[in-house]
């Protein structure tokens, strides 16, 4: 139900359009999938099922030849997907919509900074910040400086752009697979890991199984 502010109080007050969508008539775009691992989705589907909560914050979506396609949001997609497929949603045959708002970008790149600044109020893990940096750099050459600054809100203590963030970043992207999951699972740390992403494959395997072993 809409509703109406005083005029008087809330002159400014004006509304958007909110849509309401199955989340099987919509899909994710792979090319703006900030995260190297799905994160856990229960908390969506916890607030989900709850009458009192539901959900809080509309996804973002743009268009593709007529299909709504995911900017942002592919998390409460996929617990939308799991509900209705158990048909749990309050919508028609149990299905979950979701409330999407459109959103018009006017390059990839921006499409791609609105779905990373998404995913930074979101505690995004270092794998997936290095991931990403990397794509800035390599697929959209953006300078350093605005990665740090004007994309991660990163600055040095004399209010100067981190680009030492940024190659630390670019650096850890270079990490192994076995280094990866020893960063996913705590067993590695970032400082370390960064450290050990500037070696070759070979150096970096040969102490990681140290590192497994004990060493």
């Amino acid at each position: 139900m809409a509703v109406e502010f005083d005029k008087e109080l809330v002159p400014s007050a004006s509304r958007i359009n909110i849509y309401l969508i199955s989340p099987f008539e919509m899909k994710p775009d792979a090319d703006l999938n900030g995260r190297v691992d799905l994160p856990s989705i229960r908390k969506f589907e916890d607030d989900f099922r709850n009458p009192s909560v539901g959900q809080l914050e509309p996804i973002i979506i743009k268009k593709v030849d007529g299909y709504p396609v995911i900017v942002d949001g592919v998390g409460r997609w996929r617990a939308a997907c799991n509900l209705s497929k158990a048909k749990e949603g309050p919508h028609e045959e149990g299905v979950f919509k979701l409330q999407c708002r459109y959103f018009v970008a006017k390059s990839p790149l921006n499409y791609f900074i609105a779905t990373v600044k998404a995913n930074i109020r979101n505690d995004p893990k270092p794998a997936d910040d290095a991931h990403n940096v990397s794509i800035f750099l390599h697929n959209f050459n953006l300078p350093e400086e605005d990665i740090a600054g004007r994309i991660y809100g990163r600055f040095t203590e004399d209010d100067k752009p981190d680009v030492r963030w940024v190659r630390d970043m670019a650096t850890l992207s270079n990490l192994t697979a076995e280094g990866l999951e020893a960063l996913k699972n705590g067993t590695l740390k970032p400082k370390s890991a960064i450290a050990l992403a500037g070696m070759t494959e070979k150096i970096q395997k040969e102490k990681l199984k140290k590192l497994a072993s004990g060493e």
